[in-house]
């Protein structure tokens, strides 16, 4: 039996957002931005962005809003200790992952209209 390898694309937009693209969606791996209001984009290079990785917005200061429209799928701590966040809006995720808005003081207004389900500590010192 012969194995091949999926091609895996890496890309960094102009505001700090970094994707692995694969068989056409892609998922969030990092930020180096500093922007306040930040939109990840549906699609990028032709792929749907469908999830953000693992603490990829862990401890970040200054970000305050963030809109994601596709974003189905988030990692643990995703945006734990980001104490500047105010708002989120995520109408696609279903699922909240462990401690993903953990510290997050400040957030005020959530916009989660399709999640049924909610990780341990997901909102712990908020």
């Amino acid at each position: 039996m012969r194995f091949t390898k999926t091609p895996i694309e890496f890309y960094t937009d102009e505001v700090g957002l970094r994707y692995e693209i694969c068989n056409g969606t892609a998922s969030v791996i990092e930020y180096t931005g500093s922007i306040t209001e930040l939109e990840i984009p549906t699609t990028v290079k032709g792929a749907t962005v469908s999830s953000i990785d693992t603490k990829v917005f862990q401890n970040i200061s200054g970000l305050t809003k963030l809109i994601a429209p596709s974003i189905t799928t988030i990692g643990n701590k995703c945006f734990y200790g980001c104490k500047d966040l105010t708002s989120i809006e995520l109408p696609e995720l279903t699922t909240l992952s462990s401690q993903c808005f953990y510290g997050c003081k400040d957030l005020t207004s959530i916009n989660l209209p399709k999640v049924t389900t909610v990780g341990n500590e997901c909102f712990f010192e908020c």
